[in-house]
């Protein structure tokens, strides 16, 4: 009830006339709670009174029920005490109160139309995020692919590279003239004494000459590139292990010694400096790099490549071989690696820079006038592309202009990526040796 209430003065009731309000704003005073049954307060309202002042104004007095009782003579409330006629009361505003939720619910749910356009629009949502998806997912696919070819791209010709700046390396003597004091047996060599031919530390070799390469994991007509030489690590005398090969050398000659006969060699073989200081040692290596035809063989106890290989899809790889102690030994390096070129730089006498290049250099330039290699590879992704065609590439390995394969000529299968991967090495120690001759 938004009325307000007046206040009496002393114990006069509400209808006095000392209760403020003379103006026709409504007024409410509070009086004494009657105890009747049903009845809380007497209130009255400032207006016109029928019989009131010569003024015309008075204060009217109603009697203001409970609503949860109802009034003397309502037809809820005959002859019933006070407290039932309270819960009548409640019971009527509750049942008032619960005819709403009724009323909404025959405005709530969703038209036929409503639902199919939702659905509509739903399906729509989908089809876009699932081509996003797989859109990424696609290219996802497509730069990891590439990334891999660059990882195997790169690592491969980092590591021929750094053997063929070593090639020719036998410490400190100035040529590659070195002696074996104690003979020297060599487990699955390459060919007679071939581990230890020190005056070819550059070269190529074929597979009918290089009997440590199986036939099946050797990749037809692909390379075989030949490098000997130390590695320019020195290893002290204390930490030669048995069986590795070693070489020691000063200006004016070298050894090749396995680790455990150094101990046992005379000191006229052992070399050393002027003044008596013990030449440094380090040990030696011969490699053969060479492709092979898948990445994981199974064939012959895991060593022989079949056709069955990599999910039977053979992954061409780059391998060599190489001393592991004196056993010659078959070790991966790359996958991924389809063909290699290899353009030679030869010098002249007096300068270390290449003046012609060529692929097939004689024995004798191998040995004294290759300065330089320039290394072409062609790698392919490790696995195919459903929804790639290679056929319309063709590609240069060379560097002449003139491209050399093409997926669809050359028998590969063309639903793979291929890039090719260039990089020159300068052959460091034959360069030195020929700048420091005359021309």
């Amino acid at each position: 009830m938004g009325w307000r209430a007046c206040r009496s003065i002393g114990n006069q009731g509400c209808c006095d006339q000392s209760c403020r309000g003379h103006h026709r704003r409504t007024r409410m005073c509070r009086t004494a709670r009657r105890q009747s049954a049903g009845v809380l307060d007497q209130r009255c309202l400032a207006g016109r009174k029928r019989h009131g002042n010569p003024n015309g104004l008075g204060m009217r007095c109603r009697t203001v029920w409970n609503r949860c009782s109802p009034p003397p003579g309502h037809p809820h409330g005959r002859h019933l005490p006070i407290e039932r006629r309270r819960t009548l009361g409640m019971f009527l505003m509750f049942k008032r109160e619960s005819i709403r939720p009724a009323a909404r619910s025959l405005q709530s749910g969703m038209t036929l139309v409503e639902i199919m356009v939702a659905m509509t629009i739903g399906i729509i949502l989908l089809l876009a995020l699932g081509s996003l998806f797989v859109n990424s997912t696609r290219v996802f696919k497509v730069n990891d692919e590439f990334s891999r070819m660059q990882e195997n791209g790169a690592y491969a010709l980092n590591t021929m590279g750094n053997d063929l700046r070593m090639a020719g390396f036998y410490g400190h003597i100035a040529t590659n003239d070195l002696a074996i004091p104690v003979a020297i047996t060599i487990t699955n060599d390459c060919g007679t004494d071939w581990a230890t031919t020190f005056t070819q530390s550059l070269g190529t070799g074929t597979l009918a000459k290089m009997s440590c390469i199986k036939a099946g994991n050797y990749l037809s007509g692909s390379f075989i590139l030949v490098l000997r030489g130390a590695i320019g690590i020195e290893v002290k005398p204390a930490d030669l292990q048995n069986g590795t090969l070693y070489v020691q050398s000063d200006p004016g000659g070298g050894i090749l010694f396995q680790g455990d006969q150094y101990a046992g060699l005379p000191a006229s073989s052992k070399r050393a400096f002027l003044g008596g200081a013990a030449a440094p040692i380090y040990p030696y290596q011969a490699r053969a790099y060479y492709l092979r035809p898948c990445s994981r063989p199974t064939g012959t106890g895991g060593t022989v490549c079949l056709a069955t290989d990599d999910g039977s899809q053979p992954i061409p790889t780059l391998v060599r071989q190489e001393l592991a102690g004196t056993t010659m030994t078959e070790v991966a390096i790359a996958e991924g690696i389809e063909a290699v070129r290899i353009l030679y730089g030869l010098g002249t006498g007096g300068t270390g820079a290449p003046v012609t290049y060529t692929e097939t250099p004689t024995a004798e330039q191998f040995a004294e006038r290759v300065v330089m290699a320039r290394i072409s590879l062609l790698v392919r992704s490790p696995r195919p592309s459903n929804d790639y065609d290679d056929r319309s590439r063709s590609y240069d390995l060379d560097g002449d202009g003139t491209a050399e394969l093409n997926c669809l000529e050359d028998g590969l299968p063309c639903n793979y990526h291929r890039h090719v991967f260039t990089q020159s090495f300068q052959v460091r120690n034959i360069a030195q040796r020929l700048e420091s001759s005359p021309p």
